[in-house]
């Protein structure tokens, strides 16, 4: 342990330049799972729904931009087995961000001036919240655009990347 100790303390101390933030559950309340699970036809405990809907191909294709939101909507329904139709879907799907949590601009006002700030987000689910901070948005990393899957640690290393 004390070799360790003194390890950190001849590392000098660096503080980051840029604080990346998800938005989805982070600054931003999200009841899809709630909302998903009283549209299947059997609902499932919330942690299963979560790892269920990582490990979706619908899902996966529509957070790199592989497909477009219809296209995801049919994808998912059949997948799911979810007796929408693909608009009702894409409707339901887009009000499931509620809005910010309470503080959450307040925080990151108090950020701003000490650091750049940096938005990681599914495009269709973050427009109202950006919305609401267009003073705060420095850096926007849609998963869309960046081709990869939160929270898959290849996102985050890219999206580090890309906020340097």
């Amino acid at each position: 342990m004390l070799g360790a100790a003194q390890t950190n303390a001849q590392t000098p101390h660096r503080r980051p330049h840029v604080l990346l933030f998800d938005l989805g559950g982070v600054l931003v309340e999200n009841v899809g799972f709630e909302r998903l699970n009283a549209l299947l036809p059997t609902p499932s405990p919330i942690e299963d729904l979560k790892t269920r809907w990582l490990a979706s191909s619908a899902v996966r294709s529509f957070e790199v931009g592989a497909c477009s939101s219809e296209s995801f909507a049919v994808a998912l329904l059949k997948e799911w087995q979810i007796a929408l139709t693909p608009n009702e879907f894409i409707e339901a799907f887009s009000s499931w961000p509620k809005g910010l949590y309470p503080g959450a601009a307040e925080l990151l006002s108090r950020l701003r001036g000490r650091y750049r700030l940096g938005f990681l987000q599914l495009e269709s689910h973050s427009l109202g919240a950006l919305r609401q901070l267009p003073w705060a948005v420095e850096i926007r990393l849609p998963s869309h655009l960046l081709g990869e899957v939160k929270p898959d640690p290849a996102c985050f290393e890219r999206a580090c990347k890309n906020a340097a």
